[in-house]
């Protein structure tokens, strides 16, 4: 007869004998959410028939965050387990969402309370560096430098190699923040993950070019597989930028500074580290440029007088020429572009400036400038995806994912990264999970969310058909000050079948529309009417700023009218 194990389970080898064998049963209960406790004294202890309520936010390149309210907790679990320093677990059935640590506890009645808590990043934040510089050499694994700064407070888990020097300064900063300053200078993502039994904190440093871009899951809106309750699709054109300048260490003539552009085509980046003395420098590809010329390797302004046939290097190179810095060491990957070649005119040519004075060599001043230049030059999408079944994406999807998604009703289609997680279950949505991913692999996750109300949003909803946007503003029009709502509408969400502005008043006012600065006149409204069709007008205007506005006729007493900008499209 068989013999149970101590999880129940038993192997067979037949009549003569059988083997108790033990199961490890993971953490978690199928189809709920559950949390664990930890105290350093007393040890774990299972919060899950306290849980109500919790939501967690995750982002590339940020400490995780969580709130966590629980009811009718007993006062001795509040004095033991509920105490800030202390772990938590919070799983979707067997899924981890989140280890992190309790900032604070707080009740908000007798029965209920609240946890706050961060990622097990946050440990990083606790203590400062070594008031020196921390240098990692090219071809070397990012362990050179950021090991150190772990220090055994996280263990070491994915470090990719890299090819270019990374430097920046101790002192003040946390060892996160150094951390996030060696990303800027690459372009990489750190974060940190836990392994089955979830014990251990590995701290994971990545190129996201070496990281796999097959899709982990596919999302669609439309069909019998629909999975996404709704999608928006975030353009931001007010933070477009293609003129970038970043200031290092030191203060006035003496800081550390490089300024790069991206007003031309006659580009490529350093493939052989260029020293300070070398008349030949080796580019990825030299077919775009010319013969002859003149060229910005970082901050130094270089001549050169010849272009080989080998595909790759350009010859009888004149260093440290007027305008630019004296010649100095250029690291592999560095970019190489034209300097007569920049056509501002052509080119947005809007400036940005960014301040790090971790910084401490101008090599790692250029990497960090040219990083920027890339993030910015494009303007930035970002979209957000509510999903349908919250615990099977927790269970596939991870930050730095790829996903597929088709929704042919917004436009969005292809594989994107995922760079934030939001969800969890509230009282007034019930289970939620929204996918924050974009399309580029260099994100900046902070700045967006800075910029989030500047942004023009594009929303598509599954759910009652109501395929539209709107826009709106409120305010006193006189015939010094008009009332106006700019938008960005993109070819790419097709065509507008819809197009109308709304209005509240019975005066008499004109209304004009057109690029921003640029606005015509398209007809004079009042007394009777409450819209107008503008469909025609802004199909005319697609994949640019519009401004549309209402102007008061003659001399007449101050109106507030309340404007409303509904737009429908189809692709």
């Amino acid at each position: 007869m068989p013999i149970p194990s101590s999880y129940g389970s038993t192997v067979d080898f037949g009549s003569s004998f059988t083997i108790p064998i033990d199961i490890p049963v993971p953490y978690g209960n199928p189809l709920i959410y559950s949390l664990y406790i930890t105290s350093p004294v007393n040890g774990e202890k299972e919060f899950t028939q306290y849980l109500l309520y919790h939501t967690t936010k995750k982002r590339i390149n940020t400490v995780e965050s969580c709130e966590i309210t629980l009811a009718s907790v007993s006062s001795s679990d509040e004095t033991t387990y509920l105490v800030a320093g202390n772990t938590f677990k919070l799983f979707s059935e067997n899924t981890l969402i989140l280890k992190g640590r309790i900032d604070t506890w707080s009740k908000d009645s007798e029965w209920v309370g609240k946890i706050e808590g961060r990622g097990m990043s946050v440990k990083l934040i606790d203590s400062t560096l070594e008031d020196k510089d921390y240098v990692g050499e090219p071809g070397g694994t990012t362990g050179l430098v950021v090991t150190d700064f772990l220090y055994n407070i996280l263990s070491t888990g994915t470090m990719h190699t890299y090819s270019a020097d990374i430097t920046v300064s101790g002192g003040s900063d946390s060892r996160l923040s150094a951390i996030q300053s060696c990303c800027d200078q690459l372009g990489w993502y750190w974060g940190v993950t836990q392994e089955y039994p979830y014990n251990i904190d590995y701290f994971n440093f990545e190129d996201p070019d070496q990281l796999s871009t097959t899709p982990v899951a596919a999302f669609t809106l439309q069909g019998v597989n629909q999975n996404i309750i709704s999608s928006k699709n975030e353009t931001d054109i007010d933070n477009q930028f293609d003129n970038i300048t970043v200031l290092g260490a030191g203060e006035g003539v003496n800081q550390l500074r490089c300024n790069a552009y991206y007003s031309t085509s006659k580009r490529s980046t350093l493939s052989i580290e260029l020293d300070a003395v070398s008349t030949t420098l080796t580019v990825a590809n030299n077919s775009l440029f010319d013969k002859s010329g003149s060229l910005w390797v970082g901050s130094e302004l270089i001549q050169y007088s010849g272009k080989s046939d080998d595909g790759v290097t350009l010859t009888g190179l004149s260093r440290g020429m007027p305008g630019g810095l004296s010649a100095y060491v250029h690291s592999i990957g560095i970019s190489v572009y034209d300097s007569s070649a920049t056509d501002v005119s052509t080119y947005l040519n809007k400036q940005k400036t960014i301040i790090d004075k971790t910084l401490v060599t101008q090599n790692s001043v250029d990497l960090r400038t040219q990083t920027e230049l890339n993030k910015w030059r494009n303007p930035l999408n970002h979209i957000i995806l509510t999903i349908a079944n919250p615990k099977t994406v927790w269970a596939s999807v991870k930050l730095g994912n790829y996903v597929t998604i088709s929704d042919t009703i917004s436009g969005i289609s292809g594989n994107y990264i995922v760079d934030g997680m939001t969800g969890g279950f509230s009282e007034d949505e019930g289970e939620f999970l929204e996918l924050e991913v974009g399309n580029w692999k260099k994100t900046l996750i902070d700045e967006i969310t800075s910029i989030r109300k500047s942004t023009t949003a594009f929303e598509s909803y599954s759910q009652g058909i109501h395929n539209n946007n709107s826009y709106s503003r409120s305010g006193t029009i006189t015939s010094g000050t008009n009332l106006s709502t700019k938008i960005y509408l993109s070819s790419d969400f097709g065509t507008l079948s819809n197009a109308v502005l709304y209005w509240n008043s019975t005066d008499l006012f004109d209304i004009y529309a057109g690029p921003i600065g640029s606005e015509v006149l398209i007809t004079t409204v009042g007394f009777t009417n409450s819209s107008y069709d503008l469909t025609s007008v802004l199909n005319a205007l697609m994949d640019q700023w519009i401004n549309v506005e209402l102007r008061i006729t003659g001399a007449i007493d101050p109106v507030t009218i309340d404007s409303d900008l509904h737009i429908k499209w189809v692709t």
